[in-house]
């Protein structure tokens, strides 16, 4: 067994125990977001295991599986539990004001690229009166709804995008010609999937939205943690497990860069540092929630 196919393995079976960790608190204590958070990684570890078969052969079952499970979900439902998680501190509604406020803004400002303004300044526009749009919904319609069933509201509606998104994997035409087992399928999903297949345009929403949900909220907890000058170890945690989501967010950046023979590596790296920040921010309690350490 080479390097290649050795990392998305190992870094299968690290995600995978870190998953079996957290859906056994989950049993124990029944918090929403300790099972959110290990459906997201039970999620991650299948994509890893369908990759690291993918180095050996070409099966489109893997293929599919790989892509559903973590190119389109993973990071969507890991976030979704940090949602659950940081509903007291109201993150569920500052991620609606943000959808809402940038939806917003697309709407307004993507007729114009039919004028002839290039794409270049249309998303410069949107960036920047998106964020207004979702400050001025925040202070005077959003934060005054009830985080909880925000949280339960943004669920359903993964649940429903996730079976969309199952649908169209799942009843897409394959291109295996496109299959080289010596490329990350990071590198290649774009020969084998049809050019304009619809899930390839739900899939960075979800991406977006979970990465975003991820790391501000272990970001977040980290901040109120250093905030009141305890639990260094704890805060640490947070930031390890914000650099490892960021980490796995860059995969397709880094493919761009050309780096996608450093891909494995680096999803092994995003796992180990993730596990990592679970056991530091889980410190001093029998198996707290990975995002969570303040509640822990």
């Amino acid at each position: 067994m080479n390097s290649t196919q050795l990392f998305p393995l190992a870094s299968s079976v690290i995600i995978l125990v870190f998953a079996t960790l957290v859906l056994r608190r989950f049993a124990a204590r029944r918090s929403s977001h300790l099972l959110v958070w290990g459906i997201g990684l039970l999620m991650f570890g299948v994509a890893s295991l369908a990759e690291a078969y993918s180095t050996v052969a070409w099966h489109p079952l893997a293929f599919r599986l790989w892509y559903l499970a973590g190119a389109a979900l993973s990071a969507a439902w890991i976030g979704q539990g940090s949602v659950h998680l940081l509903a007291g501190a109201k993150l569920p509604n500052l991620l609606l004001a943000l959808i809402l406020g940038y939806a917003a803004a697309a709407v307004l400002f993507l007729s114009l690229s039919r004028l002839g303004i290039g794409a270049g300044v249309v998303a410069a526009l949107i960036a920047f009166q998106g964020l207004i749009f979702a400050g001025v919904l925040w202070r005077r319609i959003v934060r005054r709804w009830n985080p909880a069933r925000l949280a339960m509201l943004l669920t359903w509606v993964l649940i429903a995008g996730s079976i969309v998104a199952a649908y169209l994997v799942f009843s897409l035409p394959l291109n295996p010609a496109g299959f080289n087992p010596a490329e990350p399928l990071s590198a290649q999903y774009r020969e084998i999937l049809p050019p304009a297949a619809g899930v390839r345009k739900v899939t960075p929403v979800l991406n977006i939205y979970g990465t975003i949900a991820l790391v501000g909220g272990a970001l977040y907890s980290a901040w109120l943690l250093w905030r009141k000058e305890t639990m260094p170890h704890r805060v640490v945690g947070n930031v390890l497990i914000a650099v490892g989501a960021m980490l796995i967010a860059s995969t397709s950046a880094m493919v761009r860069l050309g780096l996608a023979d450093y891909l494995y590596v680096g999803q092994l790296l995003a796992a180990g540092l993730m596990f990592s920040g679970f056991l530091l921010a889980s410190a001093r309690a029998s198996m707290p929630s990975p995002a969570a350490p303040a509640k822990a």
